[in-house]
């Protein structure tokens, strides 16, 4: 009996530990956001993904795909969750970017021109953000304009051939997204929804896609200038740990958004397992499996060698 408690101990302190290491899925964990915020330049700070990562674990973005401004699919009786329709630009930009085909909030389907699928570096992601940017800044005047973007600075971070078979359903995709980028920030002003939300939901898919501070860095760095401060970016990994709350809640500067969301999930370290109540749990499309026998985590990539390694496996001592 003694050995069998041993065992479910062992097992439940895998288990912790696998779910609080950030790499363990496929979501910007919690404990990955800090000192964030203070990276991004006075009156830009609305591009963190602080608030994404906000918007996407309280629900909020959620709410917005399932029970927003959006017309659903009913096809021989079934919702096709893939076929809704979105009425203003803003959620015609979370349709397209959290599709979720079964129901449960995701951001990958089966088909080729799927664009969380196809996204393999954060800096894709960046692009997005520099694109809101320069819409805000009236740079993007012209559908010529959104078409260049399309094909000069977007598609070429997936490095497909002039003449795969996928490539204009992708193009098509791309323009689609770039467009209800431009219409929900075009119409901030008239539109129900808080300001800056546009960008949220970017944020919000980078969360739900990535999952290390190296993704953050990597998104970071792939920010305008005009954005980021660069110099500002940190180097190397510092998640947040329990010991640092009570010097967060006692600074005498204000608190940024950062402090918040660290004050606001302080009880992440005091739970059995790393799941809030009212947190939407993490769809299986999005999921990694862990492999035993190298102690490493790997992707899901394609059909005909789906546990292609990513990265080079290292044994970790647990």
């Amino acid at each position: 009996m003694l050995k069998k408690n041993l065992v479910r101990l062992s097992s439940l302190s895998l288990l912790f530990a696998l779910m609080m290491n950030p790499q363990a899925e496929a979501r910007i964990p919690i404990i990955a956001i800090k000192g964030i915020t203070k990276n991004f330049k006075k009156g830009q700070e609305f591009n963190s993904p602080t608030f994404g990562e906000a918007a996407l674990l309280s629900g909020w973005i959620y709410n917005l795909r399932f029970y927003g401004n959006v017309t659903p699919t009913i096809i021989n009786g079934k919702r096709e969750y893939v076929y809704d329709k979105g009425q203003d630009g803003l959620s015609r930009l979370i349709i397209v970017l959290f599709p979720s085909p079964s129901g449960a909030l995701n951001i990958e389907t089966t088909t080729d021109d799927n664009f969380g699928k196809r996204i393999e570096s954060p800096s894709t992601v960046a692009l997005l953000l520099n694109f809101a940017h320069d819409v805000r800044n009236k740079k993007i005047k012209t559908d010529k304009d959104l078409f260049t973007y399309t094909n000069k600075v977007i598609l070429p971070t997936f490095g497909l051939k002039s003449d795969d078979k996928s490539l204009p359903n992708l193009r098509t995709k791309v323009n689609l997204i770039l467009r209800s980028i431009r219409d929900s920030i075009e119409k901030e002003s008239t539109d129900p929804y808080p300001k800056y939300m546009t960008e949220q939901v970017i944020n919000a898919f980078f969360c739900e896609k990535f999952s290390t501070q190296e993704d953050i860095r990597i998104l970071l760095t792939g920010m305008s200038p005009d954005i980021v401060n660069k110099e500002a970016i940190p180097q190397k990994d510092d998640l947040l740990k329990e010991e640092e709350l009570e010097s967060i809640a006692h600074k005498e500067n204000p608190y940024n958004a950062d402090d918040v969301w660290a004050l606001a999930n302080a009880d992440i370290f005091r739970m059995n397992i790393p799941y809030k109540p009212g947190i939407p749990l993490i769809s299986n499309g999005n999921a990694r499996p862990y492999q035993r026998e190298w102690e490493s985590l790997e992707k899901m990539i394609g059909r005909r060698n789906p546990l292609r390694i990513v990265r080079k496996p290292q044994r970790v001592t647990l």
